[in-house]
């Protein structure tokens, strides 16, 4: 069954939005003509207004159109949080160009192959990178690296700050590729070049996905895909206020979660981002109590993470509105842990989570403010649709019933780069809509809620019985000694998969052979037989992603198991 239209669940809310076809620079730009004399972001101590930003934005692109930077043309950014990263991406966006977000801490020859695949021909990096791109780039198009420190937009104690977090200014090796930033601007000689006009349809980012399964997609997403996801996002938080909104941009921007719900949704709507170019737990606390931030989104390791730190003891936070969690699962035992922490500082603010994937930006689905329902992960966003159907086939399920998750709306990809096929998840269904079979697994309830209930991919056939992990790490995460876990499948030559289940337990937790015991008795009492683990295996830490997740792929071939 489709789900019903947003202003189902919220009668003030449209479930029709209009969308300007217009870039994501000229969406942030007309925030700024409303609030040029307003902060727009903060970074070390320092705050620019929305005025200085746009002047240091329109001043890097111009400098790229007259160095020959045109509309189609792919951009490497490989930026940490950091205010060049907001100048390049707008820069980039305004040339008519496609920004290609890379992670920071990349191998050479992660960057040699975003290279490649990107056919870059300029890349704007931080300067402790900027060696590993001179040499990733011989043989391929990129002849200029444009290259900038994080102390550089700061005054000295600024840069004091930087150094002390981020060690001395990186030694540059001479090459005829790299120029540094403020020279790249500086050598524009006060020509202003004519810009090219840029719609929605035009390509604005390039995204790595599948970070967890191992399957690198490129996706290209464009200018109104970017400006749907802020603009929903924004009609779904509703209760920020334009002009007046603050938010810790901790997420990194190579991420679709971290570029458009931590910074564009925020700016084009005139609020404020606090840039956290590193997480660390204790930081992070500090920098909540310093800013005050009325929005604060993250994924599920990154709360965790903060209550790890004692920075929050004695903390006032009664002016949190917003609290999300996206990016990945987030179980009832940490919802409720998250909740009972914000609780005891004084805020009383209900968690959100919220369901999505890179193909369709960041999040698609979000829990409604006075509607959360137990096992759910909310409802679709304004002009998006969900149906569940049987996987491979566009036959619907009906409500209930468990099936594969696929989307309809403005924020859909246009494709993957290159235009490559083999996942094909892009189909025209007799109903006329273009839909985005996700590879999820999900259901829908007869209020149009829906349920997530993990990759099709990681589904565990144990016995002819179909056993959905992440309902297995629910029973464990709720565990009073556990912190959080990871559920795969391994070959037996009876059942042909069984579960394996690590776990990480809560800190002062001693591991002991009655513990596991107690755990198993605990997954018996709570589990169908057929999903119960055969194995508990306490380790340390999970594996992560560059985003935070937890890597089910890493644990498969550590173990030399499989998921099926």
């Amino acid at each position: 069954m489709r789900s019903r239209p947003w202003e189902t669940y919220y009668g003030n809310t449209p479930s029709n939005i209009s969308y300007p076809n217009v870039g994501m620079y000229e969406l942030v730009s007309n925030a700024a003509k409303k609030f040029a004399d307003r902060p727009a972001y903060g970074f070390m101590g320092s705050i620019t207004t929305f005025g200085k930003m746009m002047e240091e934005i329109d001043a890097l692109s111009e400098a790229l159109a007259l160095h020959g930077t045109t509309k189609g043309d792919t951009v490497v950014i490989c930026l940490p949080n950091c205010p060049q990263a907001i100048w390049s991406v707008y820069a980039v966006n305004r040339c008519g160009a496609i920004s290609k977000l890379v992670y920071p801490l990349s191998s050479k020859n992660e960057i040699r192959e975003q290279i490649i695949n990107s056919h870059c021909k300029l890349a704007i990096v931080i300067d402790s990178i900027a060696s590993e791109f001179i040499e990733a780039s011989e043989g391929t198009e990129l002849n200029t690296i444009v290259y900038t420190n994080l102390g550089d937009p700061l005054r000295l104690m600024g840069k004091i700050a930087v150094k002390w977090l981020d060690g001395p200014k990186a030694e540059v090796p001479p090459s005829t590729k790299t120029t540094e930033m403020s020279d790249f601007v500086e050598n524009r000689k006060g020509v202003v070049p004519k810009m090219p006009d840029v719609f929605g349809t035009d390509k604005a980012l390039m995204l790595s996905s599948g970070g967890t399964s191992g399957k690198v997609k490129e996706i290209v997403i464009s200018n109104l895909n970017a400006n749907a996801s802020a603009l929903q996002a924004q009609a779904m938080i509703d209760n920020m206020e334009e002009g007046n909104c603050k938010t810790l941009t901790v997420m990194p921007l190579f991420h679709g979660f971290g570029l458009i719900g931590n910074l564009h949704m925020v700016l084009a709507y005139g609020g404020c981002c606090e840039m956290v170019p590193r997480f660390n737990p204790g930081m992070f606390a500090e920098l909540i109590g310093a800013v005050k931030p009325d929005i604060i989104m993250g994924v599920p390791t990154l709360y965790q993470y903060l209550f790890t730190s004692d920075s929050l003891k004695g903390m006032d936070l009664s002016f949190l509105k917003t609290v999300i969690v996206g990016g990945d699962a987030l179980t009832s035992a940490l919802r409720k842990k998250i909740e009972e922490t914000f609780a005891e500082h004084g805020c009383n603010t209900v968690v959100r989570d919220g369901y999505g994937l890179t193909e369709c930006v960041m999040l698609t689905c979000m829990t409604p403010k006075n509607g959360c329902r137990e096992g759910y992960i909310g409802i679709p966003c304004p002009d998006t649709f969900f149906k569940i159907v049987e996987t491979g086939t566009e036959k619907e399920k009906p409500y209930g019933e468990v099936g594969q998750i696929c989307i309809s709306g403005p924020t859909v990809m246009q494709m993957y780069n290159d235009n490559r096929d083999e996942y094909a998840p892009l189909r025209t269904h007799s109903d006329g809509m273009m839909w985005l079979h996700t590879g999820d697994l999900g259901l829908m309830d007869s209020d149009g809620y829906i349920a997530y209930r993990g990759r099709i991919d990681r589904m565990v056939i144990s016995s002819g019985y179909n056993v959905y992990p992440n309902q297995v790490e629910e029973i464990l995460n709720s565990h009073s000694a556990i912190d959080c876990s990871c559920v795969i499948g391994i070959p037996d030559e009876i059942k042909t998969y069984v579960v394996r289940a690590f776990v990480v337990l809560n800190k002062n937790v001693e591991k002991t052979d009655q513990l596991v015991k107690e755990i198993q008795r605990y997954c018996q009492d709570n589990l169908p037989r057929y999903s119960v683990p055969k194995d508990i295996r306490v380790v340390k830490s999970m594996p992560k992603t560059k985003v935070g997740k937890i890597s089910y792929k890493d644990l498969d071939e550590e173990n030399g198991t499989q998921t099926c």
